[in-house]
C-alpha cells in the first residue's frame, strides 16, 4: 500500500509568526486519519498548507503527494493532482448560482463541455445521497444555512472525485441527523474508491468512530502527536 500523502518535519510561519513546528504525518491509499485539538492549535492551518495556500510560508520540511514533492506547487496544480479541501466557510458570491459553480468544476474534471441538462442528471445521485433538493442548484452562492454550506462543500468533493479529501470541521454547524447524512456519504465515497485518502479535522473524535479511523493525531501549539 503506497502513501498518498507524506509530510516530513514540516515547519511553517504566517506573518512572521511561528505556526507549525516539525510536523510529520502520512496517509496511505484508502486510509482515514483524524486530527483533533483545541481551537487555534494549527489544524486548519495545516489543511491550508497541504492545499498550498500562499498566505502560509513553509520554512522547513516537505510535502509529498503520491510520492511527488509538492512542497512548492501552487494550489491549482495540487487540486488537479487530486487534493480537495472542504473549507469551514464557503465564499459568498451573490451573483453566481450554485449550478454554475458546480458545472464549471465538473467541466474541469471532464476536460470537455456537456449540456447543462446532462450535468443535472449526473449530479442528481449526489444530491440524493446528501438529501438535498435539486432546487438548491438554482440559488446564488450566499445566504445558505450552516448545514447547507457544509453539504455543498461535500457535494463539490463528490463531483470532483479527489484522491485525497480533507474535511476541515465539516461537522461544525450540522445537527445530528445531518452529521449522519454526511458520514453515510463519506462511507459511500470510500466504498466506490478504495484508494481514497480521507483526512478529517474535528473536535469530536467520537463522531467519526463509524468510519473506522486508521490513526488519530492530536494537535497542540503547532505540534502533532500520534495517539
Amino acid at each position: 500500500m503506497s502513501h498518498i500523502l507524506t509530510i516530513k518535519n514540516l515547519s511553517a510561519i504566517v506573518d512572521a509568526r511561528s505556526l507549525l513546528s516539525n510536523i510529520s504525518l502520512h496517509i496511505k491509499d484508502g486510509e482515514t486519519v483524524l486530527i483533533s485539538g483545541r481551537n487555534g492549535s494549527g489544524k486548519s492551518s495545516l489543511a491550508n498548507i497541504i492545499l498550498g495556500n500562499p498566505h502560509y510560508q513553509i520554512i522547513a520540511g516537505e510535502i509529498l503527494f503520491s510520492q511527488k514533492d509538492i512542497t512548492k506547487a501552487i494550489v491549482s496544480d495540487r487540486a488537479r493532482a487530486g487534493i480537495f479541501l472542504a473549507f469551514q466557510q464557503m465564499i459568498n458570491l451573490p451573483e453566481v448560482k450554485l449550478s454554475t459553480l458546480l458545472y464549471e468544476m465538473y467541466m474541469q474534471r471532464l476536460g470537455e463541455r456537456i449540456a447543462m441538462q446532462t450535468f443535472y442528471k449526473e449530479v442528481e445521485p449526489f444530491l440524493q445521497l446528501l438529501e438535498m433538493e435539486t432546487s438548491i442548484l438554482e440559488r446564488s452562492l450566499n445566504g445558505f444555512s450552516g448545514g447547507e454550506r457544509k453539504k455543498i462543500e461535500l457535494l463539490q468533493a463528490l463531483i470532483m472525485q479527489p484522491c485525497l479529501l480533507i474535511l476541515d470541521e465539516i461537522d461544525s454547524g450540522l445537527d445530528p441527523y445531518s452529521c449522519r447524512v454526511v458520514i453515510n456519504a463519506l462511507k459511500k465515497m470510500k466504498e466506490q474508491d478504495k484508494k481514497l485518502g480521507l483526512l478529517l479535522i474535528s473536535h469530536y473524535k467520537e463522531l467519526w468512530n463509524s468510519l473506522s479511523i486508521d490513526r488519530l493525531y492530536i494537535m497542540e501549539n503547532g505540534g502533532l502527536q500520534a495517539v
